[in-house]
């Protein structure tokens, strides 16, 4: 309880040091699935310029510099620092602030249905067509094209 009363001021006193730069304030990221999200938005908000950092070129970066895979805080830090300053960055669109959010959400969905749809056609053809139609190889091949006209895919 007594962390969650300190943690408000103490993020406060920083945005507050961070505001008192006379210049722009860039902060550098990569993307942790949806994790960073919410402080990305709160950032925004507090009129701080996000830049998004690629994951491949995070890792990619670790391994030229380190010369080894292996991976840490420290590192990573050290890494993002430099693609950072490097300029080897995205511009990071916030879909809540440009109104996409419900757009990126369709779109997600529609995706979805688009790989069941393709995922169900092609177990239809490889598994379920062949074992009805096993014992009469030679039938499949004069009689399924037309069996499949007959019983199209839904679409």
């Amino acid at each position: 309880m007594h962390i969650a009363k300190v943690a408000p001021i103490t993020v406060t006193v920083k945005m507050l040091y961070l505001h008192g730069f006379k210049q722009l304030v860039r902060i550098g990221f990569e993307a942790t699935g949806n994790y960073h999200r919410p402080l990305a938005h709160f950032l925004h908000t507090e009129g701080f310029h996000l830049e998004l950092i690629p994951s491949l070129a995070v890792v990619r970066t670790r391994e030229a510099m380190h010369n080894s895979w292996d991976k840490n805080d420290p590192k990573d830090a050290q890494v993002l620092l430099h693609l950072l300053a490097q300029g080897i960055t995205q511009h990071f669109h916030d879909p809540l602030v440009h109104d996409i959010h419900d757009v990126e959400e369709l779109w997600l969905t529609y995706a979805q249905v688009s790989f069941e749809k393709t995922r169900t056609q092609h177990r239809l053809l490889t598994h379920y067509l062949p074992l009805s139609f096993s014992r009469r190889s030679n039938a499949w091949d004069a009689e399924g094209p037309s069996l499949l006209s007959h019983f199209p895919f839904v679409y």
